[in-house]
């Protein structure tokens, strides 16, 4: 197999709590976007298909509950912040 060759990213992170969020929410759609397409490529019936996103939604709701309800909180740590307590 062929070795592909090495790429370099450069990535400026956002430097205020509204580019975090707009971060976050495109985040969140390409994720939605991908795990739609790869249930949709899936060789079984439909309501299998719709079975399996249901329990995928209702897997993520019980998880955002559990965070909700351990008063915890996810933090996007700016890289920077990151770098220095590593």
């Amino acid at each position: 197999m062929k070795k592909s060759v090495p790429v370099n990213v450069i990535v400026h992170y956002p430097t205020t709590e509204k580019g975090w969020r707009e971060l976050r929410h495109r985040v969140a759609c390409v994720h939605a976007d991908a795990t739609l397409n790869s249930i949709s490529k899936l060789k079984c019936s439909d309501w299998q298909k719709l079975k399996l996103l249901k329990a995928i939604i209702d897997d993520a709701k019980a998880q955002i509950e559990k965070v909700k309800n351990n008063g915890n909180e996810i933090r996007y740590v700016r890289y920077r912040d990151r770098r220095r307590t590593m």
